[in-house]
């Protein structure tokens, strides 16, 4: 027993540094010039030695093949998972993360007109932070803008602007006022309404595209847990990561994780969010519990059974066999509810009710 315990916590010690050196950031968008395929370094931001390693693994061998007639394709990060795994890369060393990645092929005919297109085009700025102290430029007003609306301190916040935007976040905003409108903050990539005041007048208006990530306390799988199944303390890891804001918040708490329900199949090296867990059922239908019932300062013990399923601090109904009185309780834990008396009344009698 003792030897199994020191063997599992020598094997987490192992893996805990890899858990933050080695991460796989999937983009929310990127361009690749046609006729050559896509590999991950072009879709993804690599961190640490292993991950780097598969910066050359092909993705899409024949881009124009698989867009048909669009200028884009889109990869999601279950194709990156896949692709990743029959590599043979060691997905519980590796975090994943991020939904999916459009890539504009930039040589492709059927691009829309005006397209920029071909090697000129500029490349986007690199995810990086931005440090707002003593800066007049719009990159800077816009980090502490967006710092302020993500509730981060700008070294957790990284920023990317679209490369058509370069010239116009890194002017200098010295004795103007800067107006910065957030008109899409549902994912990763925002749109914001940027104005530049001289005076009373209005200088400059343009919208300007930005990928943000913030980096956040999270809990990654370290292994695959099927729908329904609960989630064990072994199958995750807490770490540190770069990740999108918007959509269900991660859960970064242990505590809020263990023995919670998959409510749908969770893959290795993602991080669990919100809406990936719900609380287990602690009380079942049809079965007998029991109930502690609270009358003034008296407390009183009794089993009655239960009429619906609940998860903890769900309200259900209860009812004595014996009686056939019927009570409501909230579900304290396994097998366990606790009903204040003083608060509630009976439901009624079976019989009585001609139930």
């Amino acid at each position: 027993m003792i030897r199994a315990l020191v063997m599992t916590i020598a094997g987490l010690l192992t893996l805990s540094p890899a858990w933050g050196a080695d991460a796989v950031r999937l983009r929310s968008a990127a361009s690749v010039a046609g006729g050559r395929p896509v590999t991950l370094a072009d879709v993804a931001d690599l961190e640490g030695d292993a991950a780097g390693a598969f910066g050359g693994l092909v993705l899409v061998a024949d881009p124009a093949a698989r867009a048909l007639s669009r200028p884009w394709l889109e990869i999601g990060i279950s194709e990156v998972r896949g692709a990743l795994r029959d590599a043979g890369a060691r997905e519980a060393r590796i975090a994943l993360s991020g939904e999916s990645c459009i890539v504009r092929l930039l040589a492709s005919p059927n691009a829309p007109p005006g397209d920029e297109q071909g090697p000129h085009r500029a490349s986007p700025d690199p995810l990086a932070p931005v440090d707002p102290g003593g800066s007049t430029t719009v990159r800077a007003e816009v980090a502490r803008v967006l710092s302020e609306l993500l509730g981060v301190d700008w070294p957790a916040l990284r920023l990317r602007f679209d490369a058509e935007d370069r010239a116009f976040v890194d002017a200098p905003a010295h004795g103007r006022r800067v107006s910065i409108v957030p008109s899409s903050t549902a994912g990763a990539r925002m749109l914001l309404s940027v104005r530049l005041f001289a005076g009373e007048s209005l200088e400059q208006q343009r919208t300007v595209g930005v990928e943000a990530e913030v980096r956040r306390a999270v809990l990654v799988l370290s292994r695959d847990i099927d729908r329904r199944s609960p989630v064990e303390r072994d199958a995750i890891a807490s770490i540190e990561a770069w990740i999108a804001p918007g959509g269900n918040p991660p859960i970064d708490r242990i505590e809020d994780a263990v023995g919670a329900v998959a409510r749908r199949p969770l893959r290795t090296g993602e991080v669990l969010r919100a809406g990936d867990v719900e609380p287990a059922i602690a009380v079942r239908r049809g079965e007998i519990t029991t109930v502690h019932c609270l009358r003034g300062g008296v407390a009183l013990q009794t089993r009655a059974r239960a009429r619906a399923d609940g998860r903890i601090g769900d309200v259900v109904e209860f009812k004595i066999d014996a009686s056939g009185r019927s009570f409501v309780a909230r579900v304290d834990g396994k097998g366990v509810a606790v009903a204040d008396l003083d608060a509630s009344a009976p439901i009624g009698n079976d019989k009585e009710s001609g139930r």
